[in-house]
């Protein structure tokens, strides 16, 4: 059973960092829900927080149908986009199903290692040896990698949340709650992605990784330590980003500023036709660029200055500069003010749980509770990340390669805090018949010494 779930884990972290086929990452949890179906269990009780994020998949469905009514729409395109979201919230789902009594936040940390370290080496071979490409996706381009997913800032967001998580792991044994996370295998591997950020070459995530890390020190307990992890974070968070701008400042840059300040500006004037419900999700790539519908959710013509070129809907929703590239706009955009408060609000009440229960637990050592803190500090601190580089990137909370880690730890984490009292009381009655057995043996040892001196 433990290698059936070690593997189980590795291919749900690998399939979700690929775009090599689209059936893998679903295929990857069929899988994983047929590994661990024995030991799924229903909660005892319906926890606020799944609630929530049900509320904002009723809206969301909701959002969908209301516009197909009113509109040429095409839903389903918009699931393969915008609408992997509710995927993502699926997943999380089924890890909260797993029992609180299966131990998976080990297997699935070593394998998010394994899996970013076995991605990087190879994308490092066809970088600087060999050019490496699967069908028409390159593992690497002239000056970056590019991994399994084709571009430089989506492997970049992969490999951050994971060197952003093994960093976790380090803060967590420095303060004497190591959970059996750590090893040399591990520390390689880890040490192979580090140096990985360095060559993804993005800027967006390699300060919003070092914001993350810079954050998560407040953890730590003795001062001193802090102040030293601390600086020693901030240094190579200073170096990596002058490594990456020194091979990032070029006339593209420039560019790409100006083009990203049109599209604040046009999302801006979307939003404000819409901005309690939004105009729907996947609109805004919808009307951003020139369409002239051929075949109507099919085929487009799209308009490149003079030229006029035949694209299938999805390849247009793919091209660059039509998304808003800043997720914050993007929801708003798509779902308006409502909808993307119920969706902050799916992910800030566990925020909320989470430094709730640190500050209560701060002087427990109970296995039970460090798997409850684990995922809560993953969830927290990788939600950081991805909310920085959301100011300047899109679909960080809806892309599976960057926001895999977020939604399995989101669903571990509500399911064993969930159930943290529960627990309390069950070791609050072993307690008690301990301490009764204890006062029995006492009391049969004192019987004996009488009987022993009246012979």
């Amino acid at each position: 059973m433990n290698i059936l779930s070690g593997l189980a884990c590795l291919l749900l972290i690998v399939a979700h960092f690929q775009e090599v086929s689209a059936l893998l990452a679903p295929a990857s949890v069929a899988l994983f829900v047929l590994v661990h179906l024995p030991r799924m269990r229903l909660p005892r009780r319906a926890d606020v927080l799944l609630m929530w994020a049900l509320a904002f998949v009723a809206y969301f469905c909701a959002s969908i149908v209301f516009h197909n009514i009113y509109r040429d729409y095409a839903p389903m395109e918009i699931l393969r986009g915008e609408g992997r979201v509710l995927y993502m919230i699926a997943v999380g789902v089924v890890v909260f199903l797993v029992s609180p009594n299966v131990n998976i936040d080990r297997p699935l940390f070593r394998m998010t290692i394994y899996a970013t370290a076995g991605i990087c080496l190879v994308s490092i071979f066809s970088l600087f040896v060999h050019p490496i490409a699967i069908g028409e996706l390159r593992m690497s381009s002239e000056k970056s990698l590019l991994g399994l997913v084709g571009a430089h800032n989506s492997i970049a967001g992969q490999v951050t949340t994971t060197v952003c998580v093994l960093f976790l792991a380090v803060l967590m044994y420095v303060n004497g709650r190591g959970y059996g996370l750590l090893s040399p295998l591990v520390l390689m591997a880890g040490g192979i992605a580090g140096v990985s950020v360095l060559l993804c070459l993005s800027r967006t995530y390699t300060v919003a990784c070092g914001a993350a890390c810079l954050l998560a020190t407040s953890q730590l307990r003795n001062v001193v330590i802090r102040r030293n992890i601390c600086l020693l974070a901030g240094l190579a968070s200073v170096v990596a980003m002058g490594y990456v701008l020194a091979n990032r400042w070029d006339k593209q840059a420039a560019d790409n500023a100006d083009s990203r300040s049109h599209l604040y500006t046009r999302a801006w004037e979307v939003f404000n036709q819409s901005m309690l419900v939004g105009v729907g999700p996947g609109t805004f790539e919808e009307w951003n660029v020139a369409y002239q519908y051929l075949v109507p959710r099919t085929v487009a013509r799209r308009l490149h200055g003079v030229h006029v070129e035949a694209k299938n809907y999805q390849d247009a929703q793919g091209e660059g500069g039509v998304h808003a590239h800043n997720s914050y706009l993007q929801w708003l955009v798509s779902y308006g003010v409502l909808g993307t408060g119920l969706f902050f609000a799916f992910l800030g009440m566990p925020v909320r749980r989470y430094f709730q229960l640190r500050r209560e637990y701060a002087d427990v050592d109970d296995d039970f509770v460090n798997a409850v803190m684990w995922n809560g500090n993953v969830f927290v601190h990788v939600l950081c990340l991805l909310s920085i580089a959301g100011l300047l990137g899109g679909y960080t909370w809806s892309s599976p390669p960057l926001s895999i880690l977020m939604y399995i730890s989101w669903g571990r984490f509500v399911r064993l805090s969930s159930e943290l009292k529960d627990h309390e009381k069950e070791h609050e009655t072993l307690d008690e018949f301990e301490d009764e057995s204890d006062d029995e043996d006492w009391l049969e040892m004192g019987r004996g010494t009488e009987e022993i001196a009246s012979v």
